[in-house]
């Protein structure tokens, strides 16, 4: 293969995104949605000041009305 040949190739693969990338330009993924997932049910501390820990907030237990499966004192945004 001649040296103009591999050049073309080369350019023809960043096109389809297929060095390195894995073909995903996704960038989606905010700091937002990152926060969300962080699990304040299971981390021993009172996140939302209500002087209840994790277990004992039922904003943590799935049995009640107002789970949400995140103790920061605030209704399920969904």
């Amino acid at each position: 293969m001649d040296g103009g040949a591999l050049v073309a190739l080369l350019i023809v693969a960043l096109i389809f995104g297929g060095i390195g990338g894995g073909g995903s330009d996704d960038t989606s993924t905010t700091d937002d949605t990152q926060e969300e997932q962080v699990d304040t049910c299971s981390d021993g501390i009172d996140n939302d000041s209500d002087g209840m820990t994790d277990a004992q907030d039922t904003e943590c237990d799935p049995s009640r009305p107002d789970f949400d499966g995140n103790e920061n004192g605030q209704p399920d945004p969904r």
